[in-house]
């Protein structure tokens, strides 16, 4: 699990800096305390921005289409996430159990275009393999779709298709990373329909090796306008690196 390692770490060092920077120089630091590590990613169509608070502290505005890297959290017990609309603080997700655990990384996901909005958290289980290919997973968070298949240049990717829309009942199934059957560097990443029919597709998308990443669709089928509030909500692929 060195990925992982590496992320439990560097939240480490930074917990460390923040209560320990003030300490005389020659004072040992005490061991970081243990923490959960949780990432956000907004799939929210309708707002061009949401607030997501943990418990009762404030949090950050994360943009539409964007992921909040993994944060530390010492105290997990009854932990909650709530979104907001910003402008008129309109709750969208209301106090959603985060039932994690210490030692352990999570990425939830607010997607849809209704009141409430839709989430999910998916554990981040980073194992190391002997392969030098990239690790990924596919999630579907996209409205108006069914299940769709995905395909890395021509070729299908059988362990990532027939997807349907998230829910929490298929964690195991989407949380779980696999290791592409592609070498790393650039790929055409696809998402069809089950007749064949093009939904989204990125175009050379670079793949580190041995790195994990998480490929998402998102956006709205019916949105199909030219006016750039209409493109901003259509159908379109993400992919980001833990």
């Amino acid at each position: 699990m060195k990925k992982l390692v590496n992320l439990r770490n560097a939240c480490a060092v930074a917990l460390s800096v923040v209560l320990f920077g003030s300490c005389m120089k020659n004072e040992e630091p005490a061991p970081p305390q243990p923490a959960a590590f949780i990432a956000v990613f907004n799939a929210y169509s309708p707002l061009a921005q949401t607030q997501f608070n943990f418990s009762d502290s404030r949090g950050l505005g994360i943009p539409y289409g964007q992921f909040l890297p993994h944060s530390a959290f010492t105290t997990v017990s009854n932990l909650t996430m709530t979104a907001i609309n910003q402008t008129t603080n309109q709750i969208l997700v209301d106090k959603a159990a985060l039932n994690v655990k210490i030692d352990s990384a999570y990425t939830g996901y607010i997607f849809g275009k209704e009141i409430p909005a839709k989430f999910v958290l998916y554990q981040d289980i980073v194992t190391e393999n002997s392969s030098e290919n990239s690790r990924i997973r596919f999630l579907n968070l996209a409205e108006g779709v069914g299940a769709v298949d995905v395909f890395l240049g021509t070729d299908k990717v059988t362990a990532l298709s027939n997807r349907v829309q998230e829910t929490q009942a298929n964690a195991t199934t989407s949380q779980r990373f696999i290791i592409s059957p592609k070498t790393s560097g650039p790929q055409d990443i696809v998402v069809r329909d089950l007749d064949g029919t093009l939904l989204a597709e990125l175009k050379a998308y670079n793949f580190a090796a041995r790195s994990f990443y998480s490929i998402v669709l998102q956006g709205d089928k019916t949105s199909t306008g030219d006016s750039a509030d209409a493109k901003a909500k259509a159908l379109k692929l993400n992919a980001y690196r833990l």
